[in-house]
């Protein structure tokens, strides 16, 4: 395959109309691949046939700009359009030049492929054009690779991925400014976004946060919400800055907290609250109709990171808080006690009310049908569910 000669702005030549292609011939399919390694050696994500001074209607767009998976579209057609978007865009005919330029929110197309079959593209406004996750590291026993749920889809959905070791790399930055993407959406990266790549994106980056700001933020919210005994909780969509979880707030949906809510029930509760809070927030910034709030100072609270070390259950302790760390932690890391020299997980305890004991703390006093009875600083805890290890 050969790499094509661009057109440059304002050649003429980007002017004439291009012609129906009347059969597809090998010399089609040769200038096809022609034009998908004119495209991807410039880094680009389309090219139309008058681009490389061929009057014909043909175009290449890159589906994965790593993966290089593309479609090819001879003649194509739009049959339906409708809404009004703005999107940053470049282009290989204006190189270093980037402008908005008006869209129709969605399409839907109609072409060729290159075995002459008609195929039909439908396109939306928001759309993924990149998932940046974590690298894959090796956990488990047997340490081995498990992909994130988040690769996962992505693999499934056909998006590209990337997986930087650090997210300043100029590399992998420069990767980020090719998709041309208009904003950036933050959930639970687990690392601070350099400020660089804050700036890259004409409607900013956004953040869905598991807390109703500014309480609780930092690494832990749904864990704290439920260890402080608070009634509710929720999602934030924030304006993202360089500071943790700070920026302004887009929207807020709140959740309440059941006495018997763990993070694992909590967390699923607010997926469904974040997915819809955040396509809201989404049509708001695409139609520029939202409204930003600053964010409180004086009620600003914070959540630490969780360690293992964290999971050993304190007999000293209140029996309401002991119970509520025991929520907290499942599924992870999953509160535990020692006995006889071996870590005992606990899944699930009860207070038992109306119970004082003020003798040793830490006291197995009883074990029934209903549990293991154990002393507290206050009141005994009734542990119902365990694993052995």
């Amino acid at each position: 395959m050969s790499v094509l000669k661009i057109l440059q702005y304002p050649d003429q030549r980007l002017r004439l109309i291009a012609k129906p292609i009347n059969k597809i011939t090998k010399a089609i399919k040769n200038l096809a691949y022609n034009m998908l390694d004119t495209m991807y050696t410039n880094e680009g994500i389309g090219l139309a046939a008058t681009q490389v001074n061929i009057q014909l209607q043909m175009i290449v767009v890159s589906k994965e700009n790593l993966k290089k998976e593309h479609l090819i579209l001879v003649n194509p057609r739009i049959v339906e359009q409708k809404g009004n978007i703005s999107i940053q865009e470049g282009c290989l005919s204006i190189p270093e030049y980037r402008a908005f330029i008006p869209r129709s929110d969605y399409i839907k197309v109609k072409a060729l492929n290159l075995f002459g079959k008609e195929i039909e593209i439908e396109a939306n406004s928001i759309f993924s054009v990149s998932v940046i996750t974590q690298p894959d590291r090796p956990s488990g026993r047997g340490q081995k690779i498990i992909f994130s749920p988040v690769k996962k889809t992505a693999i499934k959905e056909n998006i590209p991925i990337l997986q930087p070791l650090k997210l300043d790399d100029e590399k992998f930055q420069k990767i980020i400014l090719n998709f041309s993407a208009e904003i950036m959406i933050v959930v639970s990266y687990g690392q601070i976004i350099p400020e660089k790549m804050l700036s890259m994106f004409p409607k900013g980056c956004i953040n869905v946060h598991a807390s109703l700001l500014p309480r609780w933020r930092g690494a832990s919210p749904i864990q704290s919400s439920i260890l402080f005994g608070d009634k509710k909780t929720g999602i934030s969509i924030i304006r993202m800055n360089n500071k943790i979880d700070a920026g302004n707030i887009i929207m807020l949906k709140e959740c309440k907290i059941s006495s018997q809510e763990t993070s694992a029930t909590l967390s699923l509760k607010l997926i469904k609250i974040g997915i819809e809070t955040l396509l809201k927030s989404l049509y708001q910034i695409n139609n520029n109709i939202w409204i930003e709030t600053k964010q409180d100072e004086k009620h600003a609270t914070f959540s630490k990171k969780i360690l293992k070390s964290d999971a050993l259950l304190n007999w000293n302790k209140d029996a309401d808080f002991l119970e509520r760390l025991i929520r907290a932690f499942n599924p992870w890391p999953i509160c535990y006690f020692i006995m006889d020299q071996l870590p005992i997980k606990v899944w699930k305890a009860r207070v038992i009310e109306n119970t004082i004991y003020n003798h040793i703390t830490g006291k197995i006093i009883s074990i029934d049908k209903s549990g293991i009875q154990i002393t507290t600083k206050n009141k005994i805890l009734n542990v119902e569910k365990i694993q052995m290890p």
